[in-house]
């Protein structure tokens, strides 16, 4: 489960970076949205990890 996150993370922070270039700021946005919910999720996974 937590690799799917670690993943997800790398390819969000890589697509934010894409459309930060091309001055897509709305997408670059939502991009940042679901940055912070996928370290959310990462840091509840971590913490429920026995």
């Amino acid at each position: 489960m937590t690799i799917a996150l670690w993943v997800r993370l790398i390819a969000v922070i890589a697509f934010a970076i894409f459309v930060g270039v091309q001055d897509m700021w709305l997408l670059v946005g939502v991009s940042i949205l679901v940055i912070g919910l996928t370290i959310w999720q990462l840091v509840a996974a971590y913490r429920h990890h026995p």
